[in-house]
């Protein structure tokens, strides 16, 4: 687009040149152009505090040197510095800052928190920088003051002082009890004990009196400002308390001969005193334990039980094998994390005493191994994993017999195979007429 005015200005410029150094025969100025773009875009472009345009600006140039101004409002102007030759395409962008300002929050006392929409900004006195032309909110607060809220406007990049005076919010409160060195907590926080002062903030406060030996004393209290609350207890002794932890759970606890119920068990009300605990669970030695409970006092009876009973853990390979025990069916191994693994077999609450083992598959090389295994009382035999040659595919290689195999593996080029244990067999897919595999439901013995 043609400016008229820009190319006027610059049309005189050229004028005053010829005028001082003196011209011959004029000459024709070659006209360029001028693209001037902007970040925001309208801009105004200036020369001499002349506007010529708002951004994107265009305009003829008959070169020269020139300074141009670049303004809008809310941003601080950027000059460009030009130096046309004459029929030059020139193209200029600027990115325009915007303006900022900043505050300086200052408080009396000083030291309180500034929260800018539930944001910590800083401890007064704080000085904000960089801030975008606006108005602000802010709250000031400070522990044993009342919250103050503040607000100022950023209209330039003059910082702006805010002072902010704050007024005293405590209060007093005496707790008194009988006994005294009680534990007081307030909000469920331990603050000290009694004989207790403190100043605190107006407001309502949850007080809790504790000590060993006397039940728990809870009561909500309000604190009024420049005000003494004093508070008087009275303590209420307790009984003792047994609390029995076993493991495993889920055993049985006596005192003398009567039953108090299943573990994890909390029995309260003991009386100061010496007790006999018994604790009993089936498959595991019984515990016999003196325990003394003081008045007040929680006791915790921690125990491990001792199994009486043996078991076996047991990994078979692969899955779908018969495991007997004895010459009874304990199980069939299931496909554990990948389809040649089984999951672990798990046999609890044995005797001790000597087992035989079977693992029978009917395609199996041998269809059947056996293991003996020695239980003693209370230990757990984790036996070696035993794995077996399965056959479980039936290959058909191109001008040759089907044959049942073990499928190991394979790639882009190969199928590895066992045609009997111990034997990997490499062989090219393209030598392969069919690979059918064989399913395990009634595989086994």
């Amino acid at each position: 687009m043609m400016i008229r005015s820009f190319y006027m200005v610059f049309g005189a410029a050229l004028l005053a040149a010829c005028l001082i150094s003196g011209c011959g025969k004029p000459e024709v100025p070659v006209k360029g152009t001028l693209t001037v773009t902007s970040e925001p875009a309208g801009a105004s472009v200036l020369i001499n505090n002349r506007e010529l345009g708002k951004t994107p600006f265009g305009g003829d140039s008959g070169g020269g040197n020139y300074l141009l101004e670049i303004r809008a409002p809310g941003f601080e102007s950027s000059w460009l510095n030009l130096n046309l030759e004459p029929g030059e395409q020139a193209v200029r962008h600027v990115r325009l800052k915007a303006l900022t300002g900043k505050a300086m929050i200052s408080s009396d006392p000083a030291g309180a928190r500034v929260m800018v929409k539930g944001e910590l900004k800083g401890i007064t006195p704080l000085i904000m920088k960089d801030l975008p032309l606006g108005n602000y909110e802010a709250m000031l607060e400070k522990s044993g003051f009342e919250p103050v809220p503040v607000s100022w406007k950023i209209m330039d990049a003059r910082p702006q002082l805010i002072s902010v005076p704050m007024a005293s919010n405590v209060g007093i409160l005496v707790v008194k009890s009988v006994p005294d060195r009680v534990t007081v907590s307030l909000n469920d926080k331990t603050v000290g004990r009694t004989l207790y002062r403190t100043n605190l903030e107006a407001g309502q406060y949850r007080l809790k009196l504790s000590a060993p030996g006397y039940a728990d004393i809870t009561r909500n209290i309000m604190v009024t400002q420049n005000k003494t609350l004093t508070e008087e207890f009275v303590m209420t002794e307790l009984a003792g308390t047994l609390e029995v932890i076993t493991v495993p759970p889920k055993a049985e606890v006596f005192i003398g001969e009567r039953s108090y119920g299943i573990t994890p068990l909390k029995i309260d009300g003991l009386k100061a005193d010496k007790y006999t605990v018994t604790i009993r669970r089936e498959n595991f030695d019984s515990v016999v334990r003196e325990v003394e409970i003081g008045r007040g006092v929680r006791q915790v009876l921690e125990l491990e039980m001792t199994k009486n009973t043996s078991g076996i853990d047991l990994v078979v390979n692969p899955p779908g094998v018969t495991v007997y025990m004895d010459g009874k069916v304990i199980g069939v191994t299931e496909k554990g994390e990948h389809e040649h693994l089984s999951k672990t077999i798990s046999l609890r609450d044995l005797n001790a005493g000597e087992y035989t083992l079977v693992f029978a598959h009917k395609r199996a090389r041998p269809e059947r191994i056996t293991r003996s295994v020695t239980l003693k009382k209370g230990e757990v035999n984790r036996l070696q994993p035993v794995t077996m040659w399965v056959a479980n595919a039936e290959l058909k290689l191109k001008d040759s017999s089907p044959q049942v195999v073990q499928i190991l593996g394979e790639d882009v080029h190969n199928v590895y195979y066992s045609p009997d244990p111990g034997v990997r067999v490499p062989i090219a897919r393209s030598k392969i007429e069919f690979i059918k595999k064989l399913e395990d439901p009634d595989a086994a013995n």
